[in-house]
């Protein structure tokens, strides 16, 4: 059934227009798609695991900073997320965008994963570029709050 769920995420993401790189394990698979955002390459990463049965796509934005704003940043934007989120990792300074869903035998489609992939890329223009915003000084801190609760 891992198989099935890796060939429906390729669909997906041949479905979106891009081209993939895939790694396969016993139970489990990693597909590697890359896309450009406004004006930056991203890598986005799927990971299918069978037990559990979880499907996780990831996206590390492309710049780093370990300025405290940044992580304050991050948790002033998951506020208003509802599915979907960014990871800040203080010792490098990464910010992630992560997505996940559980999978059943049930899934005949790609569309699941269509809207992971959708929902990655709105989240990514909406709120990793105000995040780089912050990272670059053109934003602060009360002003993202103001932007991202309108």
């Amino acid at each position: 059934m891992v198989k099935k769920i890796g060939d429906l995420v390729c669909d997906a993401i041949v479905k979106k227009g891009y081209k993939y790189d895939i790694m396969s394990y016993e139970d489990s698979f990693d597909i590697f798609f890359n896309d450009y955002g406004e004006d930056q390459l991203l890598n986005y990463h799927f990971e299918i695991v069978g037990n559990p049965k979880i499907v996780v796509l990831t996206c590390k934005l492309p710049f780093e900073s370990k300025k405290i704003d940044m992580a304050m940043a991050t948790s002033v934007v998951n506020d208003f997320l509802i599915n979907g989120g960014f990871d800040y990792d203080i010792s490098n300074g990464g910010i992630t965008y992560r997505i996940a869903t559980c999978w059943t035998d049930e899934i005949k489609d790609s569309e699941p994963f269509l809207y992971l992939i959708e929902k990655a890329q709105e989240d990514i223009k909406t709120y990793g570029s105000l995040l780089k915003d912050v990272h670059e000084s053109k934003l602060d801190y009360n002003s993202l709050k103001e932007k991202v609760s309108k």
